[in-house]
């Protein structure tokens, strides 16, 4: 299988993605354009939580008062965790 480079992806990506704003302009249809921006608030957010679940421990090391946010992100991952789990 033959991969394309990185830039190439991300330039074929950005070319749809510009493709399909255009659409919606010509279209008048900029009603959903909201909602999509606050999706990817949220997965931008939600990324974030997960990196700071998973590599909060590297920036307790290098600054300790971070163990304040630390701990209780890290209780809140592992109840919600364990809740979906027993759930299933």
């Amino acid at each position: 299988m033959v991969r394309a480079p990185l830039a190439v992806v991300q330039a074929g990506f950005a070319e749809s993605f510009d493709s399909v704003l255009q659409s919606h302009y010509a279209a008048g249809n900029l009603s959903a354009m909201p909602y999509r921006l606050l999706a990817d608030a949220v997965l931008i957010l939600h990324a974030g939580f997960v990196a700071f679940v998973m590599l909060g421990a590297l920036l307790v090391v290098r600054w300790p008062r971070v163990a304040w946010l630390h701990v209780p992100v890290v209780l809140w991952a592992q109840a919600s965790n364990s809740l979906a789990a027993s759930v299933r």
